[in-house]
């Protein structure tokens, strides 16, 4: 598969809930801190218990979130898998596994807050999300 532009990077990550409401120059900021990565079937991204220092975004592909052995969520196109890694250093609370081939979009803990240094406007708008995010699984 071959490398995103930046303006595609752009484009996807607008498609993004948890980054919806994010202006096009910051999303501009985040695309430059993403990598593509390829992940085969079977590719483990973070473990539960375990210490993560990246949020995925998925492009294409699945991602399966375990808990305790036990599949509590597949994730598809335009979701993000641990993004609490980006917020806070301590272990995961699930297993994510590529179940169907995924190209991804990575951004690393230290990527992001170098970002934030700047731009703190773009963390005020994720926890936005992920505060609506928790209350929506409360909700259920």
């Amino acid at each position: 598969m071959a490398e995103m532009t930046l303006i595609e990077k752009v484009l996807f990550l607008q498609e993004v809930e948890l980054l919806s409401n994010l202006s096009p120059e910051q999303l501009w900021r985040i695309a430059l801190i993403t990598q593509v990565t390829e992940m085969p079937r079977g590719k483990v991204l973070f473990r539960e218990k375990h210490r993560s220092d990246s949020m995925y975004v998925i492009v294409e592909g699945k991602v399966a979130l375990a808990m305790n052995g036990e599949q509590i969520h597949e994730a598809g196109d335009k979701e993000v898998v641990g993004s609490w890694a980006l917020i806070d250093d301590e272990p995961m609370v699930a297993t994510a596994t590529v179940v169907e081939d995924a190209r991804l979009l990575r951004i690393e803990r230290e990527d992001f807050y170098d970002l934030l240094a700047d731009h703190s406007e773009i963390m005020q708008h994720i926890f936005h999300m992920l505060v609506r995010r928790i209350r929506k699984l409360i909700e259920e």
